[in-house]
C-alpha cells in the first residue's frame, strides 16, 4: 500500500511513466486507484514522484529521479490558477483546443500551491505500480481557435512561459530575454516559450490545449496579474509547470503536463475557489489517461 515512505507493486512492463505531482493531495484519488490490485491491464509500470512545492523543488526532483532510472513518458498533474476573472462553472476565452468529457470522482481537496492544515507530504516519494480502469473511453474533438476553458474543468498545458524570471522596472517587467541574459530560441526555448512537442500525446489525452505559466510567487498583485494578461495570455499559472518542460526538454523525455482550474489567479478568497470539482476533474483525466496509454503503442511518446 501506498504510505509516506517508499512503497512497490512491480510488474514487467513495456512503458515507464513517471507521475509526477508537486503535493501527495492532488493526486490522492489516482494513487488509491493504481494501488487496487483487482485489475490491472498490462502495457505499463507507474512509478509517482512527489516534487514538493515549486520549480526549485520540482527541478531537483525531476533530475534526481531522471538519473536514478529513465522513464519513457512523465506526467505531470496538478491544480492552478485560471485567468479568466470569471465564477466557477463560467467560460473564458482560451487558445486551440482539443475537447473531451469526463466523469466524476471522489477525492481530495486542498489549496493551491498548498496542503491542508495538518497534513504531510513527502518530499520526491516514490511508489511504483500500474493502473487500470474498466469501459474508459474519450470523444475528442478538432483543434478549433477561441474555444473556452470553464472553471473546474482539465486542461493540457501545451506551452510554459517562465512568467517572473527577470526584473519589474520603469512600471513593467523585463524578461531574461529582454534583458539579453538569454537568447528567445537558445534551446530548450522556442521564441522565449517552453514548447511541448509530443503532439501525439497531448493529443491523446483529450483535453484541451492551452498556454500556462509558471510562477515562484502565487499571483495577488492586480498590477501583475494585469501584466500577465496583456503580453503574456496565459490560460492557467502554475509553479512547477515550467519545471516540467524545461527538464524534459533538456533531456528529451516525452511528457505532458495536465492541470485542473481551482480558482481565478489573483483570488485569495478561498470560498470563491472550486477546489473540489478540480481535484475531482484531474483525477477523473489522469486515470483516463494512464488507461488509454496502456493501450497505446509506442508511436503515441514520438514528437511532431
Amino acid at each position: 500500500m501506498y504510505s509516506a515512505g517508499m512503497s512497490m507493486i512491480t510488474d514487467i512492463c513495456s512503458m515507464y511513466i513517471l507521475l509526477a505531482a508537486a503535493t501527495t493531495l492532488e493526486i490522492q484519488a489516482t494513487i488509491d486507484f493504481l494501488e487496487d490490485t483487482v485489475s490491472r491491464p498490462g502495457g505499463q509500470e507507474t512509478a509517482l514522484l512527489i516534487t514538493g512545492v515549486g520549480s526549485v523543488a520540482a527541478t531537483y526532483a525531476l533530475a534526481r529521479r531522471i538519473g536514478d532510472r529513465r522513464p519513457d513518458l512523465i506526467i505531470q498533474a496538478g491544480i492552478a490558477g485560471c485567468f479568466s476573472q470569471s465564477k466557477p462553472g463560467s467560460t473564458v476565452s482560451a487558445g486551440p483546443t482539443i475537447s473531451a468529457g469526463a466523469p466524476t470522482a471522489a477525492g481530495a481537496a486542498t489549496a493551491f500551491g498548498s496542503t491542508i492544515p495538518g497534513t504531510t507530504v513527502p518530499d520526491a516519494t516514490v511508489v511504483t505500480v500500474r493502473p487500470t480502469i474498466p469501459g474508459a473511453t474519450v470523444t475528442v474533438g478538432p483543434t478549433v481557435a477561441g474555444s473556452v476553458v470553464a472553471i473546474g474543468s482539465t486542461v493540457a498545458v501545451s506551452e510554459e512561459l517562465l512568467a517572473d524570471l527577470g526584473v519589474w522596472e520603469e512600471g513593467g517587467f523585463r524578461t531574461l530575454f529582454d534583458l539579453n541574459l538569454a537568447g528567445k530560441d537558445s534551446p530548450p526555448f522556442t521564441g522565449g516559450a517552453l514548447i511541448n512537442p509530443y503532439q501525439r500525446i497531448l493529443a491523446l489525452s483529450g483535453l484541451e490545449q492551452v498556454r500556462g505559466i509558471t510562477v515562484n510567487e502565487i499571483t495577488t498583485s492586480r498590477q501583475r496579474l494585469e501584466w500577465y494578461q496583456q503580453n503574456l495570455q496565459p490560460v492557467v499559472e502554475s509553479m512547477e509547470g515550467g519545471a516540467l518542460h524545461y527538464v524534459c526538454l533538456r533531456e528529451n523525455i516525452p511528457f505532458i503536463q495536465i492541470r485542473s482550474v481551482s480558482n481565478d489567479a489573483g483570488e485569495r478568497d478561498k470560498t470563491k475557489w472550486n477546489i473540489g470539482a478540480a481535484i475531482r476533474q484531474l483525477n477523473d483525466e489522469l486515470i483516463a489517461l494512464l488507461t488509454r496509454l496502456a493501450a497505446a503503442d509506442g508511436s503515441v511518446l514520438e514528437a511532431g
